[in-house]
């Protein structure tokens, strides 16, 4: 096979094809094409392993997070702060707000989820989707509640709701009904996405892997099958 190099710096490269033979876990002889002998195969300092495989992997879901705004990388220290990012986040699909954004609650100062009332303010009453880093939440505003439709049938355990009835922002578990409210990313950001993804598992030596999303269908299969036929995934 064809080593895959992965320099100090990062950098990926195909070596030629070489063919090993192995005895009592070292590296015995190497060989060419054509079976001509060699005398190493890359750095004789360097180390050598398979190639590894990630068996449970939610790849369009690091898509997404690739292509978008990450906060757990550049985390806001208060409320404030992040209402303030959120304010300045541009319109994204269907005009809503920060749906590629990742909320993880345990960095604010307060400890705590923004509300719908915050985030109408931030937001100027524009659809708001604060999505939590595990994917298993979201924080929504006033107008993308409503663009969720009736929900008064779910239980507090998955919508919060203050002493009127109404939710105090937080969804859980709801993300497959949220995700189809907000629309699809562009193409081209998850191909961006699906991109930097696979360049970063390569750099951990991963070379194959099993995408085990739950929503998976025909047309994501597809989506994943032309990724790899352009060398994106």
């Amino acid at each position: 096979g064809r080593p895959l190099g992965i320099e100090a710096d990062g950098s990926l490269g195909l070596g030629e094809a070489v063919c090993l033979e192995l005895a009592s876990g070292r590296i015995r002889s190497v060989s060419g094409a054509g079976g001509a002998p060699r005398d190493a195969c890359g750095d004789p300092d360097a180390v050598l392993s398979p190639g590894w495989i990630d068996s449970h992997l939610h790849l369009l879901a690091c898509a997404a997070n690739h292509a978008g705004t990450d906060l757990s990388h550049a985390p806001p220290c208060s409320i404030d702060e992040l209402l303030e990012r959120v304010a300045g986040e541009p319109d994204g699909s269907g005009g809503w707000v920060g749906a590629r954004l990742r909320l993880d609650e345990g960095r604010l100062a307060e400890r705590r989820h923004p509300t719908r009332a915050e985030l109408d303010q931030a937001a100027g009453g524009r659809p708001v989707r604060l999505r939590h880093a595990t994917r298993h939440a979201s924080v929504l505003s006033s107008a993308g509640w409503q663009a969720l439709g009736e929900l008064r049938d779910l239980p507090p355990r998955q919508v919060p709701r203050d002493s009127s009835g109404r939710p105090l922002g937080v969804a859980f578990e709801l993300e497959p009904r949220i995700s189809a409210a907000v629309g699809p990313l562009p193409a081209g950001v998850l191909a961006a996405g699906l991109e930097a993804v696979s360049t970063a598992l390569l750099e951990l030596g991963i070379v194959a892997l099993d995408e085990m999303s739950a929503a998976n269908d025909p047309g994501r299969v597809a989506l994943l099958a032309e990724a790899g036929a352009t060398g994106r995934g």
